[in-house]
This record gives structure tokens, sequence and C-alpha cells, in this order.
């Protein structure tokens, strides 16, 4: 903010709203040296519907139009003395309700939400301050009920009535609401978060989603008891009405509340039918979908395991230090209508609400107006506070190198890192440049995911008209080695010039490494050209190397593996998206395992004849069968279709005797899991192998080949 815009003061119908009208000339002044007054353009937007809410607008002059993000009718005017976006200064991480508008030329005073929420606390302990907190939980309730299912349609007597016999429920992230079995003594209208309604604790599944806006909880107005347990899953406002009041207004209102109960029917048969074409846990942890602007997803089908974007990230910041750590939650979903399985690695995704930045005690951490988060390391305390804060483990402490020390008073020997999505290299994010693959991708999941878009009712993304698959490397090795069965034609006989040219493709190949390790271009394009001059030196080669010389063996050797590597490419990571349960770097398989094997002994500790007999006769045998390993390895069944398939055996032999079979399913997982982990690590191993062998032969021909030049350059 410039110094001219701090100096100015606000009009004195700004402190008339009632929000403001309690605060002392100490709390006055510092709200009018950090906020600004800014004027509007007719139909200019003051913010919009999904925004991060930091701020709070006072009208000087003008009007202010509010439409509901959903809605195109007009909600309401804010006009001279009135306050929009009430809802910053209740919550931390509240997001915009409403899209707003100027209707005509207008003027507002800006006043930041955190200032104010902490200029609020100072005088709360006082009746005024009281009185303020009980105006602003009133508005925001009234402003909730406005937006609700069934409240928005009733008269506004009956508004009137919720608002004075209703309560403000404030959840944190995880805490629950009410549980399954308990009675409904309240109906419930979400202003702002997620909660997730799910069954038993025994099934724990999924019923539905209620996200701001929605009214639910309606079970104790027909005297029912709770038939599942809601929990937030982000933090949440929840207005809460007495279940007897509500069903005495719904008396009087039966279009209304049939209304409402029908959009409530719909939106969760719209939800249960996504979920049931949703796989794994997708939809698990629709918060962190939600609040992420730019998550990091790794498509397990194509990535090949190199590590190549862990590496780049280590070197392309001074300290060494990765912000990408190749573990997270594994997902299938479908992104626009393509299923995928996605690697979530441990990566900030500059959420929309940032929890780190709340909890930074100098400032450090900031936001940009295209939405990044960044940590400013030379304000940085060390403190830790962002790590612990950010839900997802996405902030590192790192040791904190010279080049950044500190200005303020603390001094600490650690700096917290996070990513930065690369913001002074020109190119973009390096794990994106550095795949080989085109596996990895920053994605707003709301948006690109199809099943989160649906649940969250957000609008479809734009068409693509170009696609990372749009080079795909076995069409272009397949032409490539047409052309060197033209090569070998065209050249058959001359030795010089095919010489000359097969040096040319080598020098051409060798480019990659460069372009990989030196660049930091991105990859993808030459690695599907080193495949495509591998591919067609061949034939070069063949018209070249008549005899059975070193050099033509270490040539050939090469080649078939460049080529055998590609292919391993293809074809090894989806089999491994498919056996894989959980992200693990490949050195951690070995440890898995071992930890697996120990599993065996805790399971059967205590168990019955039956199952110890069911071990040895038949799980035991499945989990060390060779057969059933190369099986793994080559048709690549999913974990679960393993599990279901030893336990319907199991079924069989035992004739369905479920007393005696309490603790099978713990010993089917293990089991199925021995035998899926020793397949990735073999197959792992030969996607490394492969490469590692490609390399070495590769290096020896380099120098055959110099010390065949050589011999050349002497005959010549």
């Amino acid at each position: 903010m410039s110094a001219a815009a701090s100096l100015v003061r606000f009009p004195a119908i700004v402190w008339t709203h009632p929000l403001l009208a309690s605060l002392d000339g100490r709390s006055r002044s510092e709200l009018e040296s950090a906020g600004a007054l800014r004027v509007l353009a007719d139909g200019e937007a003051l913010f919009a519907a999904g925004d991060s809410a930091d701020a709070i607008y006072v009208v000087v002059r003008g009007e202010i139009a509010l439409r509901s993000g959903a809605r195109t009718a007009e909600l309401r005017r804010v006009g001279p003395g009135e306050a929009a976006g009430e809802e910053a200064a209740a919550r931390a991480h509240a997001t915009r309700r409403h899209d707003a508008r100027a209707a005509g030329a207008s003027e507002i005073a800006v006043l930041p939400a955190a200032l104010l929420r902490r200029v609020m606390e100072r005088g709360e302990a006082s009746e005024a301050g009281r009185r303020t907190r009980r105006w602003l939980v009133r508005a925001l309730a009234k402003d909730t009920l406005e937006r609700a299912d069934f409240a928005r349609d009733v008269t506004a007597r009956d508004r009137d009535r919720m608002l004075d016999g209703g309560r403000a429920i404030e959840l944190r992230r995880g805490e629950t609401l009410y549980r399954e079995g308990e009675d409904g003594t309240e109906a419930y209208f979400l202003g702002e978060g997620i909660v997730r309604i799910g069954s038993s604790e025994k099934t724990k599944r999924i019923l539905a989603y209620h996200k701001a806006g929605d009214f639910f909880g309606d079970e104790g107005i027909a005297g029912e008891t709770r038939d599942a347990t809601a929990t937030a899953t982000s933090d949440a406002w929840i207005f809460a009405v007495r279940s007897e009041l509500v069903r005495e207004i719904a008396q009087g209102n039966d279009a209304a509340f049939a209304k409402a109960l029908r959009v409530q029917t719909a939106a969760r048969a719209k939800q249960r039918e996504i979920r049931e074409n949703a796989t794994r846990h997708v939809l698990a942890d629709l918060h962190r979908f939600e609040t992420s602007r730019s998550l990091l997803a790794i498509d397990q089908e194509r990535c090949i395991r190199c590590g190549h974007c862990a590496w780049s990230c280590a070197s392309t910041h001074d300290d060494g230090v990765s912000r990408l750590l190749r573990h997270g939650d594994v997902v299938v979903a479908k992104m626009r209508g393509e299923a995928k399985t996605l690697l979530l690695p441990s990566s900030c995704q500059h959420c929309k609400n940032p929890a780190c930045m709340i909890d930074c005690p100098t400032g450090a951490i900031t936001r940009d107006a295209r939405g990044e988060v960044h940590i400013r390391e030379e304000l940085c305390t060390g403190c830790g506070s962002c790590a612990k804060a950010c839900p997802w483990d996405n902030v590192q402490m790192a040791p904190r190198s010279d080049k950044r020390r500190l200005t303020v008073v603390q001094s600490s020997a650690q700096v917290a890192v996070k990513c930065d999505l690369c913001h002074e290299r020109a190119s973009g994010p390096a794990c994106v440049s550095a795949c080989p693959t085109d596996a990895i991708v920053r994605i707003d999941p709301s948006v690109e995911l199809d099943d989160v878009r649906a649940v969250l009712d957000k609008r479809a993304p734009r068409p693509v008209t170009t696609s990372t698959r749009s080079l795909r490397a076995p069409a272009i090795v397949c032409a490539s080695s047409i052309l060197a069965a033209g090569a070998f034609f065209a050249l058959d006989g001359s030795a010089r010039a095919s010489g000359l040219l097969l040096l040319a493709l080598f020098a051409a190949l060798a480019f990659y490494a460069v372009a990989k390790r030196l660049l930091r271009v991105r990859v993808r394009p030459h690695f599907v050209a080193h495949l495509a001059i591998g591919a067609t030196s061949l034939g070069v080669g063949l018209a070249h190397a008549r005899g059975h010389s070193a050099l033509a063996i270490a040539f050939w050797g090469a080649a078939f593996l460049g080529l055998f590597a590609g292919i391993l490419g293809v074809l090894v990571p989806r089999r491994l998206a498919r056996i894989e349960r959980s992200a693990k770097l490949p050195e951690e398989l070995g440890e898995a395992l071992r930890d697996v094997d120990a599993r065996v002994f805790r399971e059967l500790s205590g168990t019955s004849d039956l199952l110890k007999g069911l071990w040895v006769r038949l799980l035991g045998p499945f989990a060390h069968s060779p057969f059933v390993f190369l099986r793994v390895c080559i048709a690549a069944p999913t974990q679960r279709a393993m599990r279901e398939e030893l336990v319907a055996r199991v079924r069989t032999i035992t004739n369905g005797d479920d007393e005696r079979l309490a603790g099978l399913d713990r010993l089917v997982r293990v089991a199925v899991e021995r035998q899926a982990l020793r397949a990735q690590r073999l197959l792992v191993a030969g996607l490394r192998g492969v490469a590692f062998a490609h390399v070495v032969v590769v290096c020896a021909l380099a120098a055959l080949v110099v010390l065949h030049v050589i011999a050349e350059i002497r005959a010549w």
C-alpha cells in the first residue's frame, strides 16, 4: 500500500456501522492506517463467490449488488453505511459467499480482516464488544439463512424467528457435529466449510457431503434419531435451529419444506452416483481438493519412478533441499473424463485459505495477486508454526544458509521452506519440466477432477486444445524404425557417409543428457526425440558396421537396452499403478517387505486353530508362491481383486463358517501385500536396472567411438 493511501481518513459514515461503532480511537486509527478507500465503476467486481475473505467493505457512497454464486437473482443491495463481506470478520479461513459488483459509481472503505479481528478481540471483554460480537453472529446467520434451501423461501417473520431461536456453532476440522443414534434436537444451516455425513464407525462409509448453503440434519423434525454421523472436514460455521421450531415453521410452509427436501435428496442421489463410480478415497478428503489452488499430481500410469522431479527441485534451490517429497495419498480420479491413478506428493498446494499464513507470527508468509503462497525467508524466525499448521505436512524446516540472513530480532538455525512454484524460473516449476514422461501436472482439483467438481457443483473446465499426450513415443519410434530401414538401404556400402551420419546421430543422442542435466528445459520433447533418434540410428548402424567388432557389439547393446528401457517405461508404470496400495520410494520397498513378514506372526498370535491352519495350507503358500508372483508381475491384478479371490477360496474350504474366521481379513491383506511388494521390487528394479545398464554401455560405447574416430583420422 502506498504512503498516500495509508494517510487517508475514513469518512464518519464508516464508523456508524454496528460492527465498528464500538471501536475506540486507537482501533480506528490502526484500521485507517492499514485500510484504503477504493473507487469502483458501474458493474466493476468487488469480489466473487469462492474468493478468500481477507477484508470487509463498508460503502461510503453508491451501492453494491450482491448475488449468490449459484443464482443469478440479486439477493440484496448494500448502501452507504452498510457492509459487505462480514464473514471475513468472523473466521480466519472464510471464503466469499456471494458475487459483489458496484451498482453505479461507488466508493468503498476497505478494512483488512485480520487486523479487524484483532481489534475486536481486544474489546470483547466490554459490553460494547459483546454487543458487536452478537451483531456479527446474527448478520452471518441471516446471510446463511438467505442462501439456504427452505429458510430462503419462508417469510421474513419466520426467518427472524429462526434467527432468534438459533445458535452459532463453529467446528474445527475433524470435529463431530452429531453422531449416529443421537436424538435429532436441531436442524442445521451450513454457512461455511464442508460437513461429511458418514455411516457407523464400523463401516465408515461416506453417505454425503454438505457445503455452504445446505440445509441438513432434518431427522429430528420427524422425531427420528440420527441415521449417520456428521463431521467437519474443514473449519465450519453452522447455524443450528431447534427441531421443534423448524417443524412448526415447516407446517406453515409445506411447499418450501418439500422443495428443500427434494433438493437435498437429489443432491445426495447425485453424490451417491459419483461415489459409486469413483474409486479409493478420491472423495475422502474433499476439503483438501476444495481448498487447493495448485495441487501437484503425478500420473502413476506414466511415472517411471526415475526421481527426476525431486532431483530437479533440490538442484533448483540454493540449499539443495527438495520441496517435493514422493510420499502421499494415491487416489483414482477422473480428469476430463479419463480415469487416472494419481499420487499427491508432499508439496505445497497453494491453498485458497492457507493455514500456514494465518499462524505465521512475523508475516513471513504472503500470497501474491495470482494466489501463489510464498515464504519471505529473511523474515522467517524458524519457529515451525507454519509446518505444524499445514494439515498435509507440505512445509518443511531446513538449515538456514548464509544467503538468507534474518532481518528480525529472533534468530534460528532453521528456516521454513516449501514449494514456491519456481516463480523465479521463466519456464515454470522445475519438477514439471524435468519429467521425461509428462507425468507431473499442477491442477486446481475442484475444477480439473470430475468427481470433485461434480460434488462441489463447480463449472466444467474449458476444452483443452493441446494434450500432454500429443508426443506419443510408440508412434514416433515406429516411424523412426521405418526411417532406419530406409537408411540401411540408402547407405548400403557407403561406410564414410554412414559413419559421419552415425556420429552426428550419436551426438544428438548425447544432447538428451545435456538438456536434462544442464539446460533444465522441458525434458519430454527431448526424451521422445532421444527414442526416435535411437531407433533411426539402428539402420545407419547396420549400414556402417557389418562385422562383430567391440564397437559394433557396444552399439547394438546400447541400442537394445535403450529400446528395452523405452518399452518397460510404457508397460511397467501401468502395472505398478494397479498393484500399488500406497506410494513408496524404491529404497523403501525392502523394509516394507520385512515389515509385512513381521506382521504375519503378530496377526497369527491369539487366532483360532482354523486360521493358523488356513495360513499353513492356503494363505502362506499364496504369499510365497513363485507362480502367483509371476502372475502379479505380468497380469497386475489389483490388491482388492486378489483379496476377494483369496476370501472366496477360504469360504469354499470352510463352508462359510464365519464364527471362527475373526481376523481373516488381516491375514489375507498380509498375504496379498507380500506378493504385491515383491512384484513392485522386481518391476522398479527392472526400470532402474535396464536404464543403468544402458548408461553404462553407452559410456563404454562413447570411449570406443572416440578411439575409432582417432583411428579413422589417422588412417585418412
